[in-house]
């Protein structure tokens, strides 16, 4: 969990909103307690090195009904999916976009097209091995859907493990690639039907979800990780202090801080990252602090 909190913090937009926050009337308690937490992070007073999220964690236990607990280690795409809901609801917001600093932060729009998927022989051309294809003639369903990450699909490992170098049996794809899933072109065979995505709309920051962990029953031992048993780190790039200074990365595991190379950054097996767009512009909200809103964050298994 603490992963998913240093990286939602690390967020101009959310902390930004949180740090001038001034909760002191009915809000829910997890508000409360998450803009606290904000604030202790943030403060450049601080008189101890480090802050303790204790208070915000027992919450999030009681809200959860015991299902994200302080002394046991989850899953944290499934903890940040259900604390941006949570925190999106607790500050107010409903379906409309921009209706949260959530929604305002991380919601997008995506247009899904469905096709059943019709066979056809060889004589017609069509291939059993050929890629699946849109036909034009026959009704394709459209759809407009919201999200708040992007699942990103990676390609399974070589079927024949010396069939590579040991030391890249997961290959290595370019995150462009990755990302052809959602062009509006490339279609995907899912239980019958041929489906289709187009992202309509980009929010300021978007999250990618990069899908590590598949169920496999007949794997044997040692060919899959156990999630449970992962050690999750975060990545993230502060903010410059200098204009001509280079650019620092630092990870954080636990209490562990250090150092990282930015050229080995996209290189560990990510979970979770979250870009910032190139085209925002940056601006203080009114009557806040003059902050320095570059960052990035990365979390890694």
């Amino acid at each position: 969990m603490n992963v998913i909190i240093h990286a939602l913090l690390h967020v101009p937009l959310i902390r930004d909103t949180l740090l001038l926050s001034n909760y002191t009337g009915k809000e829910p308690e997890l508000l409360k307690r998450f803009a606290t937490l904000s604030k202790k992070l943030w403060n450049s007073r601080l008189f101890k090195a480090q802050v303790s999220p204790h208070d915000f964690l027992q919450e999030v236990t009681r809200v959860s009904a015991g299902k994200f607990k302080i002394m046991q280690q989850g899953d944290p795409v499934d903890f940040l999916g259900w604390l941006l809901n949570t925190l999106h609801k607790d500050a107010g917001g409903s379906k409309r976009r921009n209706s949260s600093m959530i929604y305002s932060a991380f919601q997008g729009e995506l247009r899904l097209d469905t096709q059943f998927v019709t066979v056809k022989d060889e004589l017609s051309g069509h291939m059993a091995s050929a890629r699946p294809e849109f036909d034009i003639d026959r009704e394709i369903k459209s759809a407009k859907s919201p999200f708040l990450f992007l699942a990103i699909d990676l390609p399974p490992p070589p079927l024949f493990q010396d069939a590579v170098a040991k030391e890249n049996f997961i290959p290595q794809v370019n995150i462009y690639t990755l990302l052809e899933k959602y062009d509006g072109t490339s279609a995907q065979e899912f239980a019958g039907h041929l489906k289709r995505f187009k992202c309509l709309r980009l929010p300021p920051y978007i999250i990618l979800h990069f899908r590590r962990f598949t169920k496999n029953f007949f794997s044997t031992a040692g060919t899959t990780r156990d999630k449970a048993n992962t050690a999750w780190r975060i990545t993230l790039r502060p903010p410059p202090s200098d204009a001509g200074k280079e650019e620092e990365w630092i990870s954080i595991q636990d209490l562990i801080v250090k150092k990282e190379q930015k050229e080995m950054i996209l290189l560990g097996e990510t979970v979770l990252q979250i870009w910032e767009r190139q085209d925002l512009v940056r601006q203080t909200p009114p009557g806040g602090p003059k902050v320095n809103q570059a960052m990035d964050v990365d979390v890694d298994a």
